[in-house]
């Protein structure tokens, strides 16, 4: 007998990693909290899958009683194969497959939005959940100024980024390699602050469109996004009716000065402010819980 659901998904550079981040976290809650029999299938991507859930990858589909695809596109040749296996249930795709699936869900926003989905709560990253629910139920407070994840930038987008940031400011630098900080008089060191903390401890967060976005945004952090394509900017911009964030645009069409202008402006709007971790875990933890609650009609 095959497993109740597999859930196809990936990561790379063009799909970025937040597709195999929030369906870790999917597979972890249905497991752990439902009891169900769930597999994963993350090609490309299988060796970035959080180490506790490794032993659940599958090298082939099976026989699902529920297949979830989310890795953005679908072809419509690569449906009808996963159809003639089980029911599908695509998230956020716009590809030509998605009028094949059974199910569509949208969480994040589409400039194109299309009739017929399912409006599904936000699923937040598998690193993101487990850091916060480690912190048991501790207050932190205000550390830096800045936390930054350029996943989208190469490396010299970066340096030109945190060339931009207003003297004497602390930051968190996330991305390629061991996260740094920054300290306000120029010195740095390895970060000894848990992912979760971070961000919980940072008045502005500097990102792109994507799930790193909406976990500042749950943790209180004032947002500001430079992004890597026109398509990025026009999420970021569907995203303000949610979420209090500077759009600065497209990073490569951004002169220094509009750079400086949009960190300056961000930080001046930011408070200081204690988070209870607790609290921002229930949140996250009731997306999960009204996802399955989603996901256990399809089955």
């Amino acid at each position: 007998m095959g497993a109740d659901i597999v859930i196809v998904t990936g990561a790379s550079q063009e799909l970025g990693r937040g597709h195999l981040q929030r369906m870790s976290s999917l597979l972890w809650h249905l497991r752990e909290v439902r009891g169900m029999d769930v597999r994963m299938i993350a090609a490309p991507g299988g060796d970035e899958v959080p180490p506790e859930l490794a032993r659940f990858l599958a090298d082939d589909i099976g026989s699902p009683k529920l297949i979830i695809r989310d890795m953005r596109d679908s072809g419509d040749d690569e449906m009808a194969s996963l159809e003639r296996t089980a029911p599908v249930c695509v998230i956020d795709d716009r590809g030509a497959g998605r009028e094949r699936a059974a199910y569509a869900v949208d969480i994040m926003p589409h400039p194109d939005g299309l009739a017929g989905a399912i409006q599904g709560p936000f699923l937040f990253g598998h690193t993101f959940l487990r850091s916060i629910q480690s912190l048991d139920e501790r207050v932190v407070k205000t550390r830096a100024d800045f936390v930054v994840y350029a996943g989208a930038l190469d490396d010299e987008g970066t340096a030109r980024l945190l060339s931009r940031f207003p003297a004497k400011t602390s930051l968190y630098v996330l991305g390629n390699g061991l996260p740094m900080y920054f300290s306000g008089d120029g010195s740095k060191k390895l970060a000894e602050e848990s992912y979760a903390e971070m961000l919980l401890s940072s008045r502005v967060a500097v990102t792109h469109f994507g799930v790193f976005l909406y976990e500042a945004a749950i943790s209180g952090c004032g947002l500001v996004t430079f992004n890597p394509s026109a398509y990025h900017s026009a999420l970021a911009y569907l995203a303000q009716r949610d979420m209090p964030l500077i759009n600065a645009g497209v990073f490569g069409e951004l002169d220094a000065e509009a750079i400086s202008m949009a960190l300056e402006c961000a930080l001046r709007k930011a408070e200081r402010r204690e988070v209870r971790s607790n609290e921002v875990e229930a949140r996250v933890m009731e997306g999960l819980e009204r996802f399955a609650d989603l996901i256990m009609k399809m089955v």
